[in-house]
């Protein structure tokens, strides 16, 4: 598993901008739950990061495409030219947020 960090440090914060092993990620917080997916869209690779998340979604704040958070599949535009997001489960342990498979 791979240290994310202190779940006190991402607490109340909706999107966190992380890099591992030169992936960069983002990890959301919604609903008292934690998201980690890789930061980049799946139509053109732009980042996610200024999107909208709403519920268990992520919006692409460039094309409006519509990602699953718990699954990274396209929710609203599925048979246009978008590849899915990779979706890394996490892991809570002793206060701690972990990755639990490998990042690259």
């Amino acid at each position: 598993m791979i240290f994310l960090g202190k779940i006190s440090r991402f607490k109340n914060k909706q999107v966190n901008e992380l890099t591992i092993n030169d992936v960069d990620l983002l990890l959301i917080q919604q609903n008292d739950r934690f998201y980690l997916i890789e930061n980049k869209c799946g139509h053109f690779g732009l980042p996610l990061s200024n999107g909208d998340v709403k519920g268990e979604e992520i919006v692409c704040s460039h094309h409006g495409i519509s990602f699953s958070l718990l699954t990274g599949k396209v929710v609203n535009r599925p048979y246009e030219n978008c590849d899915m997001l990779r979706v890394f489960n996490i892991v809570e342990q002793d206060m701690g947020l972990y990755a639990e498979e490998p990042i690259n």
